[in-house]
């Protein structure tokens, strides 16, 4: 975080100030359609199972599908006041548990697109340096800015590969949990479509396409970012190599090759080093989730 607001705060051109705002601009963008998304499935939930609550037989029906999120209680809800009060504790619940969960996707989120603007702004930098002819500057300027835009290279590096390393865990955990919810709204979508007790819109077929828009946007939303990290570090090297290089002298030339020969190794955001976030990985799953979906209408139709 020091290094993000060390960014902010340093002498920036209007080039870079219009650079790191496109990337925050993005992050924001990112941070309130995903809040809509959420709080938009969350509240669609709770809508659709309080009309089912308000329904139900209070008196005969067990007492823990009473509730918004149905559990286990330790004492009778079937009191009005009491099943009042338990319920709007867990609506409380599940809307701060909603701000938890997209507050960490949407702050990955920042993170890696505020890396990607600096990628951007180095690399305008380097072809800066590049463009301007042998003659017009001394060679200790020109080692001075290019020790600073290797430096810098190599610290973007390490924040990224900070970041993938303190959050690759989660993300795998994330996306082993949102497999797992998905198969299991599968089944119960399944169940639906074949019983057909309420017709076709039942609430659980109402809350499995909310939930598995949910779901593929978040995915995403990781694909994305992780495609920009991958694409943006790629592209220091074919800056160095696309640079007017031959305006300086074969011996500052040599030392774009510690440019040109870290960014070989393009960084990612994986799961748990399992898997790297990008497009093609969204592309894959988006196949597997439209065949998934595929399968179970065909196999309901034939039932």
């Amino acid at each position: 975080m020091k290094s993000f607001y060390d960014d902010w705060r340093s002498a920036k051109t209007e080039e870079e100030k219009t650079a790191m705002l496109k990337m925050a601009k993005s992050a924001n963008f990112i941070s309130v359609w995903c809040s809509i998304l959420t709080l938009t499935m969350v509240t669609a939930y709770l809508s659709l199972r309080s009309i089912n609550v308000y329904l139900s037989d209070r008196l005969h029906e067990n007492q823990d599908h009473l509730s918004l999120y149905p559990g286990y209680f330790p004492y009778n809800i079937r009191p009005v006041p009491i099943l009042l009060m338990t319920n709007f504790a867990q609506v409380i619940a599940g809307y701060s548990a909603t701000i938890c969960y997209t507050t960490v996707d949407t702050f990955i989120a920042m993170l890696v697109l505020h890396i990607c603007g600096q990628f951007e702004i180095l690399r305008k930098k380097l072809t800066r340096l590049m463009d301007c002819e042998e003659g017009n500057r001394s060679i200790d300027e020109f080692q001075k800015e290019l020790v600073w835009i290797i430096t810098k290279h190599e610290h973007l590096n390490w924040l990224a590969q900070t970041i993938e390393k303190c959050f690759s865990p989660l993300l795998l955990l994330q996306m082993l949990l949102c497999t797992i919810e998905i198969c299991f709204q599968g089944f119960l979508f399944f169940n639906v479509l074949i019983k057909n007790e309420n017709g076709i819109f039942n609430f659980q077929l109402v809350f499995f396409v909310l939930f598995v828009c949910f779901i593929l946007v978040h995915v995403y939303l990781y694909c994305y970012i992780g495609e920009m990290l991958l694409i943006q570090s790629r592209e220091m090297s074919n800056s160095a190599y696309e640079s007017n290089w031959y305006n300086v002298s074969p011996s500052q030339t040599k030392c774009l090759l510690f440019i040109m020969n870290r960014s070989t190794r393009p960084l990612c955001l994986t799961a748990g080093k399992f898997g790297i976030f990008s497009m093609e990985l969204f592309s894959t799953i988006l196949k597997t989730a439209m065949g998934y979906l595929s399968v179970l209408l065909t196999v309901a139709n034939n039932d």
